[in-house]
């Protein structure tokens, strides 16, 4: 009877979690959680992801939003000094609590159970990747170069489109074809994967990665 009875609380409790979006005033799972020291801290995941952890999803990227069917990753080249530009960017995220290199704020435990869960992959410090608050691309002569920072006044040169999708910016005709940036974001850091007795840490060049949104005229 007394477990027909808990069942039965519990059920209850689902029907107003699931159809009205309340807690009931009798609710008692918040007392008992704080009573075992649970919490509800998101974790990492890895889906859709090649690089591991998640990305920062709260942010509208800069430039708007488009359609998904009209936008392609493009590969970018830099320059040494471009390469030290995006060091100077993610510096100056990380000051402002931007950019953190915590894992998700998950312990070696929860990343090893992450790493059995993707085949492995590589899981980074700042997951897959943090969307910049401020990004832009201009056409120069025959060059689309992109611009990244905190904001415009503060925007560096951190990179040049090459390829978008697998066709050479070369190659394709800027007269048919326009291009807009339709977000940039860092990638890379610190990451751990599997050692011989336990986790190890490595750490990977910083970089941008892009997608670039098309419309054919």
């Amino acid at each position: 009877m007394l477990v027909a009875i808990v069942l039965l609380y519990f059920a209850i409790c689902n029907l107003f979690y699931y159809f009205t979006k309340r807690q009931p005033k009798f609710d008692l799972t918040p007392k008992i959680a704080k009573a075992l020291h649970i919490s509800n801290k998101p974790k990492i995941t890895q889906a859709n992801s090649g690089m591991g952890g998640s990305v920062v999803t709260n942010n509208i990227p800069a430039n708007g939003m488009f359609d998904d069917r009209h936008v392609i990753p493009a590969k970018v080249t830099c320059t040494p000094m471009q390469e030290e530009n995006i060091k100077q960017v993610v510096g100056i995220l990380k000051a402002q609590g931007l950019l953190r290199e915590d894992y998700g704020g998950n312990s070696d435990r929860q990343l090893a159970e992450i790493l059995k869960s993707t085949n492995d992959k590589p899981v980074f410090a700042i997951g897959k990747g943090v969307l910049l608050p401020y990004f832009d691309m201009e056409r120069i002569d025959n060059r689309y170069v992109v611009y990244a920072g905190l904001n415009k006044a503060e925007r560096l040169p951190v990179g040049e489109v090459s390829r978008i999708g697998l066709q050479s910016i070369k190659s394709i005709d800027k007269e048919q074809v326009k291009f807009f940036l339709a977000s940039v974001t860092i990638v890379g850091g610190p990451y751990k994967e599997f050692g011989r007795s336990a986790l190890m840490e490595h750490q990977k060049d910083y970089e941008i990665a892009i997608k670039v949104a098309y419309s054919k005229q």
